[in-house]
């Protein structure tokens, strides 16, 4: 069977964040296409934590504003991997500098895509676990307007789906886990 393959992978535009690619790729029928893509400046991996309440069933999202959509996001705390850091290093950094809270590790995904067609960026998922009334001070960028939020997945809907505005928009990975959890919940 004939492979796809990649000839060219060139630069484009760069910033401080990302670069522009664009990609110079054969086809299994011998068609040579161009893709373009963003990386992630030096190929930085990032982590998303999924963050459980030791004291109740409550789930850690927070709403973060995005300058792209020019919205609030109600998602799960993320960041990037610094260089010379772990995963379990990174998670319980940005877990603290997001939104006070210092968080016990459970389970460290492998690294996974997201938006394959558009970025070649991978994420690790960190499952932790930290008391919701346990908060310390936040280490926030200036760029970053971040607020946490704990909820149990039966309420994400009456939170925020039913009294969607427009000063927000509901990333979907919060909307497939909290729907997973409520799913589980209802067959268990």
């Amino acid at each position: 069977m004939k492979k796809i393959i990649i000839k060219q992978i060139k630069d484009l535009y760069t910033t401080n964040w990302i670069t522009l690619k664009q990609a110079t790729v054969v086809n299994k029928n011998g068609k040579q296409f161009k893709w373009d893509f963003i990386a992630r400046k030096n190929e930085q991996k990032i982590i998303t934590i999924i963050c459980h309440s030791s004291i109740s069933n409550r789930i850690l999202v927070i709403k973060e504003f995005r300058v792209p959509i020019n919205k609030y996001v109600i998602e799960f705390p993320a960041g990037l991997i610094e260089e010379g850091e772990t995963i379990e290093q990174a998670a319980i950094r940005e877990l603290k500098e997001e939104t006070g809270y210092i968080g016990k590790i459970f389970r460290v995904s492998p690294f996974l895509t997201k938006s394959a067609y558009l970025t070649s960026e991978l994420s690790a998922f960190v499952e932790m676990e930290a008391n919701e009334n346990e908060i310390g001070p936040t280490q926030l960028e200036k760029e970053e307007d971040i607020h946490p939020i704990w909820l149990k997945p039966e309420e994400f809907e009456n939170q925020f789906l039913y009294h969607h505005n427009d000063e927000y928009i509901i990333d979907s990975l919060v909307w497939m886990a909290l729907t997973a959890f409520k799913v589980n919940n209802s067959y268990s």
